[in-house]
C-alpha cells in the first residue's frame, strides 16, 4: 500500500512536467471464462528529444466476482521514427512492479514494437502493436504476449480520445477493450 501512495504522490507532482496525461478504463475477459477484470490506468509521458520519450504509469485492477485487487507501477522509454509517409514505427521498453492483494510484489519488464498510421482523415490515427512481458523471476508466471489495435481521434489539438482492443496470450490470456482520454500540455 505504501508503494501505491508514494507512486500516486510522484505522479501527481510530475504532471506539471508532462507533455501528455492519459486516463484509461479497460475491461479484460479471460479465456478461462472466469470473471472480467476492470482496470483504471493513468499514464504520464514527456519527451526527451524529438524521437525519444519517457513515461510512467500506474494502474489498479479489480476482478468483478472476487473483488481481488491488484496494481501495476511501470516506467518506460519509447522511440518513434517515421518509416514512410504517414507511417511511424515505434519501440518501447519498460520495467515495473505488479502488486496483488495477498501476494508478493513482483518485478517485470516489457518490450513493445508497432506502427502508427496517420489516416487521410485529419486527426484519426490507427496503431498496431505487439508487446512481450516477462517476470524478472523465473518462478513467476506473469509472462504474456499482447497484440493490440487502437484507433484514436484528435478532438482538438489538446484532447485525444481512443479505443483499444488487446488479445493476450500467456498469463491473463483473453481479450480486453479500453477507452482512453489524453490531454496534451
Amino acid at each position: 500500500m505504501k508503494k501505491i501512495v508514494i507512486a500516486s504522490l510522484i505522479a501527481a507532482s510530475s504532471i506539471s512536467f508532462a507533455a501528455t496525461v492519459t486516463l484509461e478504463g479497460s475491461q479484460s475477459k479471460p479465456e478461462s471464462g472466469s470473471a472480467p477484470t476492470d482496470t483504471i490506468t493513468m499514464t504520464i509521458k514527456a519527451p526527451i528529444s524529438s524521437a525519444l520519450a519517457i513515461d510512467a504509469s500506474m494502474s489498479t485492477s479489480s476482478t468483478e466476482a472476487s473483488y481481488k485487487s491488484s496494481g501495476r507501477a511501470e516506467a518506460g522509454l519509447s522511440a518513434t521514427r517515421n518509416v514512410f509517409g504517414p507511417v511511424d514505427g515505434y519501440v518501447r521498453i519498460a520495467a515495473g512492479e505488479k502488486m496483488s492483494s495477498g501476494a508478493i510484489t513482483r518485478g517485470y519488464y516489457s518490450s513493445e514494437v508497432g506502427a502508427v498510421y496517420r489516416t487521410p482523415f485529419n486527426g484519426l490515427n490507427v496503431k498496431l502493436g505487439y508487446r512481450v512481458r516477462n517476470s524478472f523471476e523465473d518462478s513467476n508466471t506473469d509472462s504474456s504476449t499482447t497484440t493490440r489495435l487502437s484507433v484514436s481521434y484528435n478532438v482538438t489539438k489538446m484532447d485525444i480520445i481512443g479505443i483499444r482492443t488487446d488479445i493476450v496470450n500467456g498469463a491473463g490470456a483473453g481479450t480486453g477493450t479500453a477507452l482512453n482520454y489524453t490531454r496534451v500540455f
